[in-house]
């Protein structure tokens, strides 16, 4: 796939993580104080930063994901929750089937 592509790809994937972000903060206004607190200064909370969107939802192909989420676990996570986005439930099925194969080597 030509690099162009991937960029674009790239771009929606994080384009779409931060609208989850951005909908998470509208509805929780404490976790704006919460990110704060772990040392996100407030120009990056609102708007939101690429940087926080990257610490706080994984996007891009499933071994980035994988990768992501070890990590986390390395780090001493002992759950990670996996939340497809996706408005369609169907859409979110295959996130979660696109996953599957590359997650099972984690168990």
């Amino acid at each position: 796939m030509p690099e162009d592509d991937l960029e674009a790809m790239r771009d929606r994937a994080r384009a779409s993580a931060r609208a989850s972000v951005e909908a998470s903060l509208a509805r929780l206004p404490a976790k704006a104080a919460a990110l704060a607190d772990l040392g996100f200064a407030a120009g990056e909370i609102a708007p939101v930063s690429d940087r926080l969107v990257d610490a706080l939802a994984a996007h891009g192909s499933p071994d980035r994901i994988a990768a992501l989420i070890c990590e986390h676990l390395d780090a001493g996570a002992d759950h990670v929750a996996l939340i497809p986005g996706g408005a369609e439930i169907g859409a979110s099925l295959d996130q979660l089937g696109e996953l599957a194969p590359v997650l099972a080597d984690l168990a």
